[in-house]
């Protein structure tokens, strides 16, 4: 299967903040995968 997605290292800080939210984030998605983010409400998932 080919690379649909891939990502490297991300980092996300909202506006206003000091700390990133997000920190070296690193995932491929190939063709036909499905990615699922879970986590407690309010903890920033649809972000």
């Amino acid at each position: 299967m080919s690379k649909a997605v891939e990502v490297e290292d991300l980092y996300f800080t909202y506006l206003g903040s000091r700390r990133p939210s997000l920190r070296g984030v690193s995932f491929t998605l190939d063709e036909g995968e499905t990615l699922l983010i879970v986590g407690p409400s309010g903890a920033g998932k649809s972000t």
